[in-house]
């Protein structure tokens, strides 16, 4: 949003939140980008103001070409000193958070075993800061799913292969292979795939009915949390199939609303024809 009508800032939101009674300690990015060379006086501060807390949130950005057009990012990584301090709040607290205000995917098997939850926001704008803390709190319960998969590595991304291309000219020849379709159909494992998100709530699918292009099946709540689902289909074509399908591919998506020991029954319209040939 190019004039935003307010900025809330998630410090700020969360104090409100969690009112008088609760005490946050408040480490700036001033304060990790200062100590980018000396990790040891960055370590003893998150262990003075981190080790009797009853959790650890330690927000990850990346720097400007990461979110800027025109610049292409030479990494899928966080920054390291952000990276050390998840490492360092681990060693002394086992809860945690890690909240990704990134503007893409980036990687997370080095440091995602450190946290016991991560909360990916993107580049939110305005009214970030009080969602962020109310999901935090537990006052909103999210439901989305992954736009796009989160590699494990830069090489395993299929584009790559093309990339710089010649001059200022890039030939895609992954064609339809972007994305999870690639990762799928090679086998390649990411740190999170495409339509991935869990939430406070558990849901269960069951009673899956095919009939011809008509595919039904039901979602139930089995948590003591209201929440939505996001149903997927995906489907897989044969084996004599044309070369350039991939494994798997998305067919159709809808969010339903679940309440708290329910089911909700998917309206066979909304997958009807996701079989059929095309």
């Amino acid at each position: 949003m190019a004039n935003p009508t307010q900025a809330d800032i998630p410090l700020d939101e969360l104090r409100e939140e969690l009112g008088e009674g609760v005490t946050i300690e408040y480490m700036g990015l001033d304060k990790t980008d200062a100590y980018h060379n000396e990790i040891g006086p960055m370590e003893n501060e998150i262990v003075n103001r981190g080790y009797d807390a009853d959790a650890v949130i330690v927000f990850v950005n990346q720097n400007f070409a990461c979110h800027s057009e025109s610049i292409d990012r030479n990494t899928i990584e966080i920054p390291p000193n952000l990276e050390y301090a998840i490492r360092a709040a681990r060693r002394i607290n086992d809860r945690v958070i890690v909240v990704l205000n990134t503007a893409d995917a980036i990687a997370t098997w080095k440091w995602e075993f450190c946290a016991k939850a991560i909360l990916v926001t993107w580049l939110s704008g305005q009214g970030m800061g009080k969602a962020v803390a109310k999901t935090l709190c537990g006052e909103n319960n999210p439901s989305g799913k992954l736009p796009e998969t989160f590699p494990k590595h830069i090489k395993d991304v299929k584009s790559l292969e093309n990339y710089p291309g010649n001059e200022h000219t890039v030939i895609y020849e992954e064609r339809m292979m972007v994305g999870y379709r690639h990762f799928d159909t090679d086998h390649i494992e990411p740190d999170y795939e495409f339509g991935f998100g869990l939430s406070y709530s558990e849901f269960r699918f069951s009673d899956l009915k095919l009939n011809e292009n008509e595919i039904t099946f039901t979602v139930e709540n089995i948590s003591d949390v209201d929440g939505e689902e996001v149903a997927q289909v995906y489907v897989e074509y044969p084996w004599d199939s044309w070369n350039s399908r991939p494994l798997h591919e998305l067919r159709a998506f809808k969010k339903v609303p679940v309440p708290v020991r329910s089911m909700s029954a998917i309206p066979p319209e909304i997958f009807r024809s996701v079989l059929k040939k095309r």
